[in-house]
Parts: C-alpha cells; structure tokens; sequence
C-alpha cells in the first residue's frame, strides 16, 4: 500500500505542474525564480535524507517535486518576477549553509530541520509578490502539491524525524498559501468591484 500511496504523491506532484506550466506558458503567472529554485534545492536535499532514513516510496513525493521546481526556476529566471530583494539573497544563503550543515554534522535531521526553515523562508517572496498580485500564481498548483504531500506521508516507511518534517511542513505551507491567495482574490475583488 506504501507504493500506491507512494504513486498518488508523484502523480497529484506531477499534476500540480500542468496547470502551472500552461499559465506560464499564458505568460499569466510570473513565477519567482529565488523561490522556485530553493524549493528545487530543499527537495533534492530532503529526498537525500530520506533515503539515507529509510523513507522508501514516501520518498518519490520529494523527488518529482524537486524536478518540477527546477524546472519552473529555470523558465523564472527568463520569464518570472525580477524583483530579487535583499531578503531573497538571505534566503538563498541560507538554503547553501542547510546543504553544508549535513556533511558537517554527519547528522540529516540537521540539514532536514534547517531545509524546512528555509523552505519556509522561501516562501516569503512569493508570498510578497502574491499579496500584491494575487492572480500570479496558480492556486490549483499549490492545492495539488499539498495534496502530493499528503500522500507522501502516507508512503513513508519509517516514522522518524527526518523522513516527516518535511512533507508535513511543505503540506502546512501550501494549504496556507492557497489561504492567503484566496483571501487577497476577494479583497482584490471587491477593489475591483468598488
């Protein structure tokens, strides 16, 4: 049952990405590339702890979304949000302190629980990019992702630290994230409307 579990994660993972690929290929979303490519980064280090943790197919989640963000990094950086901040850097910086903090420690759950920190810092861009121009993202894209997420709690193998902090972290997120994106659609809404 894992596997199965394992295979909803990686499809509604996948699926995520359809509706984000067609708005940006719209040119109705401008994604930002900092994020998009630290949440790329945070998944390829995660979805490395987690086999070093025995995750198993709670594992797949982590990698297919890894793919799927870099790949909308990179069409950022030629396509998406310019307005790189100074915060934007911190959190780069701290994304490459996370993936040094591993071999250092010869610990995971260091890099794991620092990873979902920054993941979380990650957030902030696109989140202050959001609250402005709510429409620029793809609400369904984040409502899938978590939803993948879910699944991939779902298929992990061993119950530990390393193999749950993130997946229910990046769940929290995104649920959150289609709230805040809803929230300013109907504020933006009845601006409109006034």
């Amino acid at each position: 049952m894992k596997e199965v579990f394992g295979i909803l994660g990686v499809a509604l993972t996948a699926l995520s990405l359809v509706p984000y690929a067609v708005a940006m290929w719209r040119r109705r979303v401008k994604p930002h590339a900092f994020s998009w490519f630290l949440w790329g980064l945070n998944n390829a280090v995660v979805c490395a702890a987690q086999a070093v943790s025995g995750a198993g197919a709670g594992l797949w989640t982590a990698a297919a979304a890894g793919l799927c963000c870099f790949a909308i990094a990179f069409y950022g950086l030629r396509f998406g949000e310019k307005n790189i901040t100074r915060a934007d850097w911190a959190v780069f910086v701290s994304a490459l302190f996370a993936l040094a903090l591993w071999p250092l420690t010869r610990q995971p759950v260091w890099s794991v629980a620092l990873i979902t920190l920054v993941d979380f810092m990650g957030f902030i861009p696109t989140v202050r990019k959001s609250w402005h121009a709510p429409y620029d993202e793809v609400l369904s894209s984040f409502a899938l992702g978590g939803a993948g997420f879910f699944f991939a709690v779902l298929a992990l193998e061993n119950p530990v630290f390393v193999n749950y902090c993130y997946p229910v972290t990046v769940m929290v997120l995104n649920t959150v994230f289609v709230g805040i994106l809803l929230y300013r659609r109907r504020i933006v809404g009845r601006m409109a409307a006034a």
